[in-house]
């Protein structure tokens, strides 16, 4: 989160870092400097960037980022566009994207949930990964201030989902839906249309008994997963509750068991569990395999769960 002095000092610094900067990272929390015509100044020499992410530059809009996709030699192979302006358009930039093929070292992509999705979904995002081989793809809402749960009559994932699997099934191993609920539907369109998958985030509507949902079951079919985590949406517990809102230990054994056996992690909410899996020789010469949790060995927390996304 840059401050005015060194803001203005990213051209120059730009200027010096140029023919070796491949990764630029900036995050805003309330700075209105990072405008267009900065991004412009500081891109023209950043020629052979690879990754950019921009969190809550709420001044910059398609102008800047096409003029920085255009400007990289080797290509962009992971943007992220969370909390752009407003004024951001994307029918502008898909056009652009599409005919200049600006996607076409794209493996990961990042973006905040663009206005109006319902209608903006499957085709157009289509059309703007068409030249991509994505590998992963992390999609969030705007934060409104508040998560609705009630119950929509159109999925808003469905058609985002329906167009990975027809377009990326092939190559797509990492998957974030968060801040919106991920359907029955689309959660088993993901879960046999998209076998690749190592590591999936995604929102449910809460329910209390979350682990034994059918329709959470169908995990059990990635038979590539390492890591799951799911966030829920709407909980509400009684203040004399004893209940936390967590799965019961035995009953996340229970799902271990008939995941796949390349499963090293898993979470719910604000907990994460590493699955430990201990093998011994039986008196009667048959191996037993012993599955367990405990508490996560990485100290570091995912990058889906990093910033807090406005």
């Amino acid at each position: 989160m840059p401050d005015r002095p060194i803001v203005h000092l990213l051209p120059h610094w730009s200027l010096v870092l140029g023919p070796t900067l491949q990764h630029l990272s900036i995050i805003c929390k309330s700075n209105a400097s990072i405008t267009d015509e900065l991004i412009c100044d500081v891109f023209t020499n950043l020629t052979e960037l690879a990754a950019l992410s921009l969190t809550n530059c709420s001044n910059v809009t398609h102008t800047s980022i096409l003029f920085a996709l255009r400007h990289s030699r080797r290509g962009i192979e992971s943007l992220g566009l969370e909390g752009v302006s407003t004024r951001f358009n994307w029918v502008t930039f898909i056009r652009e994207v599409e005919a200049f093929q600006l996607f076409h070292s794209l493996r990961k992509l990042t973006i905040t949930h663009p206005p109006g999705f319902l209608a903006w979904g499957e085709h157009n995002l289509g059309r703007l990964t068409s030249f991509s081989k994505l590998e992963e793809f992390n999609l969030y809402r705007a934060n409104s201030g508040r998560r609705s749960t009630s119950s929509i009559t159109e999925d808003e994932c469905l058609p985002m989902v329906s167009m990975l699997v027809a377009n990326h099934a092939s190559t797509l191993q990492t998957l974030s839906i968060l801040r919106m609920t991920v359907s029955d539907h689309a959660l088993e369109a993901i879960c046999h249309g998209l076998p690749r998958l190592r590591k999936f985030f995604f929102a449910r509507a809460w329910v209390q008994d979350i682990i034994l949902d059918s329709q959470i079951q169908s995990l059990t079919t990635l038979r590539r997963l390492e890591y799951f985590h799911i966030s829920s949406m709407g909980a509400i517990y009684p203040s004399n509750s004893a209940f936390d809102g967590f799965p019961r230990t035995e009953e996340i054994l229970q799902f271990i068991e008939k995941c796949s056996p390349t499963l090293m992690q898993c979470g719910f909410d604000t907990r994460v569990w590493s699955i430990k899996r201990h093998f011994r020789l039986l008196s009667n010469g048959e191996w037993y395999k012993d599955v367990s949790l405990a508490a996560s060995e990485q100290t570091e927390v995912p990058e889906h769960f990093l910033v807090v996304r406005t």
